[in-house]
């Protein structure tokens, strides 16, 4: 059988202080001569001390494997049942030595699997050279932390961006790398979908805000006209507004008649205002047919007769 290396050091303390509390003549040299009677004396009880050393050392030194173990099988635990993945590295080896059952799961491996592949060959982009340097820079840092945004890849291909941080450990003389790395793929995938929503109110402003502005300005427009005193400041008003309202058109103002026969131009805006100064309401199709007219092209719809035949396009209200 298998007998753990403790035990049998506690076998052999004990059997060294029975044999330590065996009777003097029993431990006696050879021959008719025995130890003198206050040798003997002196020996016994020193046998004695020296018998309950050992014992009550064999009993520490097995105490203290019991504890290992259980503190071992309880670190194993705390540490499975971390959210986050868990990896210890060999500075030395560059080697994974450790990992817990998140780690394992979240990466698609057996833990076995897991230890066999090194820091450089789970993080993408990233080269052994870099992560030599990384680890360099860990060990010679006063604080001995690293933090940084990384991806793992799995063992299926796919990868997870991570959060980690690194911590510089010396144990006996071995230089080790306790590694923390914790799933952000959600926390992404939200900054992407902020992303995408910011770009699309980006886009609705600017279909949006020309529309507000035209609204603020006939607001205003619609005060100011109240406001006007005599008809050539109404006309007035309504020009300097139309050139805010239409910045790349010209148009004109017209004023019917009292009798309903004529139109008469009052005042407008832009360069290139091609509408007669007056003309007959019957030569206008808005005024005819009660809404606004468009002509987009001569060739299929109706031009007003107070355009020129040359004109390329309009509308009236």
């Amino acid at each position: 059988m298998n007998i753990p290396r403790i035990h049998l050091k506690a076998k052999l303390a004990m059997a060294v202080a029975t044999s330590a509390l065996l009777p003097t003549t029993l431990i006696a040299p050879m021959g008719d001569t025995p130890w003198p009677q206050n040798l003997s004396t002196w020996l016994l009880p020193m046998a004695a001390i020296l018998a309950a050393s050992m014992a009550a050392l064999a009993t520490w030194l097995l105490c203290r494997e019991e504890n290992k173990q259980f503190a071992s099988s309880h670190f194993r635990a705390a540490i499975d049942c971390s959210g986050d993945m868990i990896l210890l590295v060999d500075r030395k080896k560059m080697q994974n030595i450790e990992a817990n059952e998140t780690a394992c799961r979240l990466l698609g491996y057996q833990r076995e699997e897991l230890l066999a592949q090194t820091p450089f060959q789970l993080a993408v982009g990233i080269s052994k050279e870099k992560m030599v340097q990384n680890f360099n820079a860990l060990f010679s840092s006063t604080m001995g932390i690293q933090r940084a945004e990384v991806v793992f890849r799995k063992k299926d291909g796919g990868e997870i961006p991570v959060e980690l941080s690194r911590r510089a450990i010396l144990d006996q003389g071995r230089e080790l790398i306790l590694t923390t790395a914790r799933d952000i793929s959600d926390q992404k995938a939200a900054q992407r979908t902020l992303a995408d929503t910011h770009e699309q109110l980006k886009r609705g402003m600017v279909v949006v805000e020309p529309h507000h502005r035209q609204t603020l300005l006939l607001s205003r427009m619609s005060g100011m006209l109240q406001s006007c005193l005599t008809q050539d400041e109404a006309f007035d008003t309504v020009a300097r507004f139309g050139a805010q309202l239409f910045p790349e058109d010209a148009g004109t103002v017209y004023l019917m008649a009292a009798s309903r026969d004529e139109l008469t131009a009052m005042g407008g805006w832009g360069k290139n205002r091609r509408s007669e100064p007056h003309f007959p309401p019957q030569q206008c199709w808005g005024l005819r047919t009660g809404h606004a007219h468009s002509v987009n092209n001569i060739s299929f719809d109706n031009l007003c007769g107070h355009f020129p035949k040359d004109v390329s396009g309009g509308q009236t209200i």
